[in-house]
């Protein structure tokens, strides 16, 4: 347990959660947010039975406030909304994680993350995505995680732009990217296809909000 210093209040009862822990769905997510063109029903299944046959996930269930063991377990198919799983992370601790699918008349976004009000359980997070002063350097194996899984979606169904991070991405578009590039100072990273692979921009400053 002494990797958990930085969160004293964890008890053992509460790590055998996943699901029903103090604000395990909490606080934003650490993501990541694939956007494609407008994508079908049957496409959408395709890029979420994908996501989810990734190794490090195990889902999905539909219900937020009960254990997965306590649950059905649905194909990926079964919604386009909010699915649940775990997600075993690059440190080995198991947490939950989730999916959704977020349309409209321009773009479809595949957002898949984790809360940060669980990952506080696994990494020294803090208070992020405001800025407390505490070392960032957690986020380097919770990008390279997530762009590994965006990695693997590509694969199957190629997308125009790929977030990581804390993100708003329905402020960030590709025709954005395509028309301004890549900011030169970046909260988030960026995953750029470029012919049939995809470039990795890391964040490169702090945390995007300021308290007070």
């Amino acid at each position: 347990m002494t990797r958990l210093g930085w969160f004293p209040e964890i008890d053992t009862y509460t790590m055998r959660k996943l699901f029903t822990r103090p604000d395990a769905w909490t606080g934003g997510s650490y993501e990541i947010a694939l956007e494609y063109q407008p994508l079908h029903a049957e496409e959408v299944h395709v890029v979420l039975k994908r996501l989810w046959s990734h190794t490090s996930l195990n889902g999905c269930y539909l219900r937020a406030d009960v254990e997965p063991e306590a649950q059905l377990r649905v194909p990926p198919a079964s919604s386009n909304g909010w699915l649940r799983g775990i997600a075993t992370l690059p440190n080995g601790d198991d947490t939950a994680c989730g999916s959704v699918v977020v349309t409209d008349e321009d773009a479809t976004w595949i957002y898949f993350g984790s809360p940060m009000g669980s990952l506080i359980y696994s990494y020294p997070v803090g208070a992020y995505p405001f800025d407390d002063g505490l070392p960032l350097d957690w986020r380097t194996p919770l990008n390279d995680w997530l762009c590994d899984i965006a990695r693997f979606v590509f694969e199957e169904l190629p997308f125009q732009l790929g977030l990581v991070g804390w993100i708003d991405p329905l402020d960030i578009t590709a025709s954005d990217v395509s028309t301004s590039g890549v900011p030169e100072t970046r909260y988030e990273g960026y995953l750029i296809p470029e012919a049939t692979s995809l470039t990795w921009y890391p964040p490169n400053t702090g945390a995007p909000m300021r308290t007070g």
